[in-house]
């Protein structure tokens, strides 16, 4: 009996361990390489090139894992916000160099000296995420800059009943209640006056576009802007308005009344509303538009600008909340000019230092060494102490630098409780990047926002890609 009972367990086990490694194979296949472990039999059932098919394989596969992350989701345990697959990696080095741009020049000196950049090399060196990096749709406003045209995106308003008028217009794009915004201090500001009555329009309360004072380039432009609501005492004979001049006619003649909420209230009404494209600019487009867990962050935060649909599509990237929860990011400005604006494409915005020693910046931890994966320097995602719904949540940061002593130690610090004891071990060091001055607009958004505005790829797109990724490999 023994016998026959053993010559059972045997073969059971010789048909289940293949099966089970076949199983582990066939999760690689969704969680792995963006591109190349898609499978290329499914490429003879369509039309479109294989690699167009791959892409909307992969899209239908994270809207999956997302939404799966998202009912599955347990508060009191962040490993169901993680799912990531270990290769390893090659060796490679870090280098900086210097970029002129018109009046100013690049700072160099990012990384301080003596930290070690050697990356880890052996089975744990590459952490991959899934769902890394997306892109997603987010409605724009219309304004009015010196009777020019200019577009926004509004992430946070200091007030409540101002963010949820501002969702409501803008295709219930979520506007965060940012109530840190409210100690904004007003040389960090610029003047935007939205319109309350008089014409339809795209504006950011649905009337008539908000009138700015500055673009970016003007040593006044600010993303976080001041707001002076307007509105037309007989709002049949409302016309638009076009710059802060021809507001103070309309003023002057009796015709409107313009509202300066610090003024008129006990709170800074204040919007985080940096400008998409302007007069002779915009936020520099990447030549890559299908973004993938492994797009660089370098070439730009934004794969098109639509200024009919008013859309503008940027690129979310991961990070984790102080206690592992999985959110993303954007980025549209910074202070000082770095390399990592002049590569990245965002905005120079020197009054975002005035934020720099006040409370409306927050510590925002990123890796410079360790454990390579889609982070903004190359490696593990970036660490917030706050989440989007804490009382001191901002979208302004000041970066801090994580530099592990000795890389081969690195490990994933997900929480700011791993975060702690790395530190107390004496494992890392934190570095206020430029001296504390490293200023970056960041806006937050939660994994249900994602999921509801991520792009969907048209075929046009997805040909305009791989006939991008062709050029590339033949140069």
């Amino acid at each position: 009996m023994s016998f026959y009972f053993s010559i059972t367990i045997i073969v059971i086990l010789f048909i289940a361990i293949p099966l089970s490694l076949w199983e582990l194979g066939s999760q690689n296949y969704a969680f792995g390489d963006t591109l190349s472990q898609l499978s290329s039999s499914q490429s003879s059932s369509s039309s479109l090139p294989s690699t167009q098919l791959q892409l909307r394989q992969q899209q239908q596969n994270q809207d999956s894992q997302i939404r799966l992350s998202l009912s599955q989701l347990n508060p009191n345990d962040s490993s169901n916000n993680v799912s990531l697959q270990i290769t390893p990696s090659s060796s490679s080095s870090i280098s900086t160099h210097s970029i002129n741009n018109t009046n100013v020049t690049a700072a160099t000196a990012e990384f301080p000296p003596g930290i070690n950049f050697t990356e880890m090399i052996g089975p744990f060196s590459e952490l991959r995420l899934t769902l890394s990096k997306l892109a997603i749709d987010i409605p724009m406003q219309k304004g009015y800059e010196n009777g020019n045209e200019i577009y926004f995106v509004t992430f946070d308003a200091s007030d409540k009943e101002l963010a949820l008028k501002i969702t409501n217009s803008s295709n219930d794009f979520p506007v965060h209640h940012t109530k840190l915004l409210t100690q904004t201090p007003s040389e960090a500001t610029e003047q935007a006056y939205i319109f309350t009555n008089g014409i339809k329009g795209k504006g950011h309360l649905g009337y008539q576009p908000t009138v700015v004072e500055s673009k970016p380039g003007d040593k006044r432009y600010s993303p976080l802007k001041h707001v002076n609501l307007v509105e037309w005492k007989i709002p049949s004979s409302a016309r638009e308005l076009k710059s802060i001049q021809e507001l103070v006619n309309a003023q002057n003649t009796g015709e409107i009344i313009t509202i300066n909420t610090t003024a008129t209230s006990s709170t800074n009404l204040v919007i985080n509303s940096p400008a998409i494209k302007w007069q002779d600019g915009s936020l520099k487009i990447r030549q890559d538009k299908v973004i993938t867990d492994k797009s660089s962050f370098i070439g730009g935060q934004v794969t098109n600008i639509d200024t009919e649909r008013m859309i503008v599509t940027m690129v979310a990237m991961r990070g984790y909340g102080p206690d592992g929860k999985t959110l993303y990011w954007s980025v549209t400005d910074a202070t000082p000019f770095t390399n990592d604006i002049a590569k990245g494409g965002i905005v120079y915005v020197p009054k975002d230092e005035v934020l720099a020693n006040t409370a409306v910046a927050v510590d925002f931890y990123q890796f410079i060494n360790g454990i390579r994966d889609a982070g903004p320097q190359g490696f593990q995602p970036p660490l917030s102490p706050v989440n989007l719904d804490d009382e001191n949540y901002s979208p302004m940061w000041r970066i801090l630098f994580v530099a592990w002593k000795d890389p081969q130690q690195a490990r994933v610090v997900q929480t700011m409780s791993d975060l702690h004891q790395m530190i107390k071990a004496g494992l890392i060091q934190i570095i206020p990047a430029l001296g504390g001055k490293h200023i970056v607009n960041c806006p937050f958004f939660d994994q249900s926002t994602v999921l509801k505005f991520r792009h969907q790829y048209t075929e046009e797109e997805l040909r305009q890609f791989e006939q991008y990724k062709q050029q590339q490999q033949q140069r």
